[in-house]
């Protein structure tokens, strides 16, 4: 009997090679690289709550609030148990003044188990 090989579909393999090729923009300091390639990771895969969280994170940073927001709120729709990306809402929520909504956001990601904590230097 000859075993099958698992083989990862080409999405998988191109979201892989995209998240790197983010990785490479912003140690670079490429935002609009990063923003690129996050695009083309969600068109690949629509459904994907790590590249909306992500690309949140790139549009945060870069001054698009709203679109930022926006991805946020996505990645929790498609997994609302995806904690860090509560308390990445909750960020921009305070930033933004809305102290209740952070409020309940961090609570949430400290449900799930993600420290409202900044990351480490």
């Amino acid at each position: 009997m000859v075993s099958k090989v698992f083989r990862r579909p080409a999405t998988f393999t191109l979201r892989k090679r995209s998240i790197a090729c983010v990785e490479d923009d912003i140690l670079r300091g490429d935002r609009n690289g990063a923003l690129a390639d996050y695009n083309r990771v969600l068109a690949l895969n629509p459904k994907e709550p790590v590249g909306y969280n992500n690309r949140g994170r790139v549009r945060e940073v870069t001054g698009d609030l709203n679109g930022a927001m926006a991805d946020y709120n996505r990645a929790i729709a498609l997994n609302p148990r995806y904690g860090l990306v509560y308390r990445n809402r909750g960020n921009l929520k305070q930033r933004r003044g809305d102290t209740n909504g952070a409020i309940a956001d961090f609570n949430q990601a400290l449900k799930l188990g993600v420290s409202t904590a900044p990351p480490a230097p």
